[in-house]
């Protein structure tokens, strides 16, 4: 017979385990010493050490496992408790999924209304004068602005006198043929040099009240703070007017992106009617 050590390294079972099974009555040593309490096990007694630990590998409790072993003298004797024991992990996994999504909802309502009162500080109406502003206007996607700003930059670099910046004059969000105008703001002479040729358009934009927020983050995730500053205007039953603007404080350089999660665009929305300063 092996000892209790002997038996514990075979069975992977530490012998702190292998006395509380002895106490739960599921594996029971084959001898105990009447003088030094030392208990000694068989070989046969490996292969109901195995399936203890298989079945508890299976979250089987320990009462469940002193059943199965009670009424389960060869494999097939198995499968209905494994069947159950199935079903149940499925109906647990329905269940915690669940739950999952509704932890994930409340999490993200938290979060949200967190990110609203936060943002709502951040939102503020101001006064944007007009500007010279030297852009390249064309139709297509928005993540071809980047060409428009090289244009701008290669023509224009002496004069430039601010972030760049994208007008948008569409009222709605469009994949492929979206109006815009990329460029930045320029200083006074700028217009004098020969850029015709390149469509570059050298032009003043007016200014006025504007509804802003500077979103911190990727651009991809930029809709979330367009609602912000669109449900500010609609709870204040303000009109829009375009172009709407984004100015890019932080973003990618010419050779590196640097980490999207820190850039910072500020949206301008242009509001119509009279306003006191």
């Amino acid at each position: 017979m092996y000892s209790i050590g002997e038996f514990s390294r075979i069975t992977r079972l530490t012998t702190k385990t292998l006395r509380h099974y002895h106490q739960w009555g599921i594996l029971l040593p084959d001898h105990v010493d009447d003088d030094s309490g030392y208990r000694y096990y068989r070989p046969k007694s490996v292969e109901r050490a195995f399936l203890i630990s298989e079945l508890r590998r299976l979250e089987f409790s320990i009462a469940d496992i002193r059943e199965i072993l009670a009424s389960s003298n060869k494999d097939c004797d198995l499968l209905e408790h494994l069947q159950s024991r199935s079903s149940e992990v499925k109906n647990l996994a329905v269940k915690y999924h669940r739950l999952e999504e509704e932890l994930e909802t409340a999490i993200n309502t938290i979060r949200s209304n967190e990110m609203k009162e936060s943002y709502s500080l951040a939102i503020k109406e101001k006064i944007i004068e007009d500007m010279l502003f030297a852009g390249y206007r064309y139709t297509g996607r928005y993540d071809q602005v980047g060409k428009a700003f090289s244009i701008i930059w290669k023509n224009c670099g002496r004069f430039v006198n601010g972030k760049a910046m994208t007008l948008y004059y569409d009222a709605e969000y469009k994949e492929r043929d979206a109006d815009i105008e990329g460029g930045c703001q320029v200083r006074e002479g700028c217009a004098l040099k020969k850029i015709s040729d390149n469509n570059i358009n050298v032009h003043k934009i007016e200014g006025g009240r504007a509804v802003t927020l500077i979103h911190s983050g990727r651009y991809e995730d930029i809709g979330t703070s367009y609602k912000l500053v669109f449900d500010y205007i609609r709870d204040r039953g303000y009109d829009v007017c375009l172009p709407t603007r984004e100015i890019y404080l932080k973003g990618p350089g010419i050779f590196f992106k640097g980490n999207p999660d820190k850039y910072k665009t500020e949206i301008q929305i242009f509001l119509k009617g009279n306003f006191e300063k």
